[in-house]
């Protein structure tokens, strides 16, 4: 609205209420993106002896170390929580024996990580 001095106003135009329907469309892309990046994830070709080991939230780095140590691997890389960590190991078992050690999560992983050899002796 525009007063005697020829200002506008912003505060008097009239603008519907927002609604929580108005955010609908931006968190079902959400939620698709997810899915689809999960699964892409999921589905990606994985990386012979190297893992994806999650242990229980109140676990941190050292337990994790030592779990994949007991396994028979090593840690490759941490995760964005010390729970989460990136293992490597050439031991056909790794994956059970992490599993009895206390993770509570053993997948192949799909990504390439650290300086592990791709089979002619030259690393990434």
């Amino acid at each position: 609205m525009i007063d005697r001095r020829g200002n506008l106003h912003a505060n008097s135009l009239t603008e519907p209420e927002a609604d929580w329907r108005d955010v609908m469309p931006a968190l079902a892309a959400l939620a698709v993106g997810l899915i689809c990046l999960v699964l892409g994830t999921l589905l990606t070709k994985t990386i012979p002896g190297q893992y994806l080991v999650v242990t229980p939230l109140d676990a941190g780095r050292v337990e994790m170390l030592e779990l994949v140590y007991a396994a028979n691997g090593g840690v490759v890389g941490f995760g964005g929580l010390p729970n989460i960590a990136i293992a490597t190991s050439v031991d056909p078992g790794f994956k059970q024996a992490a599993l009895a050690g206390g993770a509570l999560f053993v997948m192949p992983s799909p990504r390439l990580l650290g300086c592990i050899t791709l089979g002619d002796g030259v690393g990434p």
